[in-house]
């Protein structure tokens, strides 16, 4: 993604040469885009409170869902949902082809992770160090509080669900399913 233009480009990895480019987005991407599991179109987050659906064959904008904050970090497709977070809390599933809401909920802080998509839930994090785990249709089975702010999402590693805490000392933390802790990892200050 151009952050000068704030358009996004679609580059042949052969040779380098620019396929096309997205219209102005409008705002700022840091966030890696999503692609629907056709590889129809591509999903990203901007600075000005919008998630913005691309198609890939040409990079016409298909649509943009307004958003109370900034989409900062990845969204993730799952069939036809689209599941995300802004920086004002708010982790939400619509529908990619209509944007009709399937739900959300409304966290304390930042959310600035990528969230991770398992078989039977979705787990995000916030910055205010809450790693949240939902069903698919949006039930909260636990949450975790660390004593940490988390800033990036977690990530699976066979049936364990890891977490990287960034402050009083970097630790990572291994919980299974049910949000029961498995072990933990703090490397050695040397």
């Amino acid at each position: 993604l151009d952050m000068v233009s704030m358009a996004a480009d679609v580059i042949d990895p052969a040779n380098g040469q620019e396929i096309w480019r997205s219209e102005d987005l409008g705002g700022a991407t840091v966030g890696t885009p999503a692609i629907s599991e056709d590889g129809k179109t591509l999903y990203i987050g901007t600075f000005i409170n919008e998630l913005v659906a691309i198609n890939t064959s040409n990079g016409t904008i298909l649509w943009r869902h307004p958003t109370e904050g900034w989409v900062w970090a990845s969204p993730v497709v799952d069939g036809d949902v689209l599941y995300f977070g802004d920086i004002a809390g708010n982790f939400k599933a619509i529908d990619r082809n209509t944007q009709a809401p399937l739900w959300s909920i409304q966290t304390e802080s930042d959310i600035v992770g990528k969230p991770l998509l398992t078989e039977d839930s979705i787990y995000f994090t916030n910055e205010a160090g809450t790693l949240y785990a939902l069903t698919h249709e949006g039930t909260t089975r636990w949450t975790k509080d660390f004593e940490s702010t988390l800033h990036t999402g977690p990530v699976a590693t066979g049936d364990l669900i890891l977490v990287a805490t960034d402050e009083g000392g970097l630790v990572l933390y291994a919980l299974d399913s049910g949000g029961l802790q498995k072990w933990q990892f703090s490397p050695s200050e040397e």
